[in-house]
């Protein structure tokens, strides 16, 4: 799969982050009511994306628990309008698609949107939220769901010849801070050797977490491969962090504008699309 046409998006170069990033609060400014960003304070919520009813078990309890990551815990709020956003903008191309899902929570709302709709999708976080996750996408797909980490349904390192064998969807482990350990295992799930697209929905809210999600993107990262993310607009120093450390990797960083995306989309959140920079061979 080629990878997507970037023609009507902006590209954000390192001399204009700090002007664009000011231009996103000024003019994107989210409501004042929005608060944190989960959706519900319940451990039983429902939602709808476009034709999709989904049932989402939460665990709030654990939101503020022990677990070194618990924000996955509960479902967020920027992942429903991106979840109906996402098939009108990737068109017919998403059928083809070959996708990895960065910190997909509990909620499971994209997998279980997206994930029937294109070629493969792989659904990844660290390792204590895989078991909701998988029961949230049982229940809202109505099928037995697979998971490489929880079943052992395939056994970690298959050979690239039996690739066929991974099912369409799939839940794994893939923990940022150990990326360089635990890509060999998520990068096995795709055919081409790589995923066509990355996918992350509100992943990144403390300073901490730009650099070894950056790893991750870096490392999953083909030279077809794009990445999708949405974060909402909180501290705008993370947003200008993240810029600057990806287009210091060589990343392409295109901001998809407002006229491209819905309403709600359009206040309090943005979007990115990013690809490795194309080397010119001579």
């Amino acid at each position: 799969m080629e990878t997507l046409d970037v023609s009507g998006l902006d590209l954000v170069t390192e001399e204009e982050i700090a002007d664009h990033v000011y231009e996103l609060y000024t003019q994107s400014a989210p409501p004042n009511q929005r608060g944190l960003g989960y959706l519900e304070r319940s451990d039983l919520i429902h939602v709808t994306v476009n034709d999709h009813d989904l049932q989402i078990h939460q665990s709030v309890s654990s939101l503020s628990g022990k677990e070194s990551s618990s924000t996955g815990f509960v479902a967020w709020s920027s992942s429903v309008p991106f979840a109906q956003w996402l098939p009108g903008w990737l068109g017919p191309s998403l059928k083809e698609l070959q996708i990895v899902e960065l910190g997909a929570g509990v909620s499971g709302i994209l997998s279980a949107t997206i994930g029937p709709k294109c070629s493969r999708y792989l659904a990844t976080d660290q390792k204590h939220i895989l078991k909701l996750l998988k029961k949230n996408l049982e229940e809202n797909l109505s099928q037995e769901v697979h998971s490489t980490t929880l079943d052992a349904s395939l056994p970690r390192n298959t050979r690239r010849t039996d690739i066929k064998n991974y099912p369409k969807i799939d839940i794994a482990e893939y923990d940022w801070e150990y990326s360089d350990s635990m890509k060999n295992d998520i990068l096995a799930f795709f055919p081409g050797g790589a995923p066509d697209l990355i996918l992350a929905s509100d992943t990144i809210y403390n300073e901490y977490l730009i650099k070894p999600f950056a790893d991750a993107i870096e490392g999953l990262s083909g030279n077809h491969t794009g990445f999708l993310g949405i974060l909402q607009l909180r501290d705008e120093s993370i947003i200008e962090a993240f810029l600057v450390e990806m287009t210091n990797r060589a990343f392409q960083c295109y901001h998809i504008p407002g006229h491209l995306v819905s309403d709600e989309l359009s206040h309090g959140y943005v979007l990115y699309y990013m690809r490795k920079a194309v080397v010119p061979s001579f």
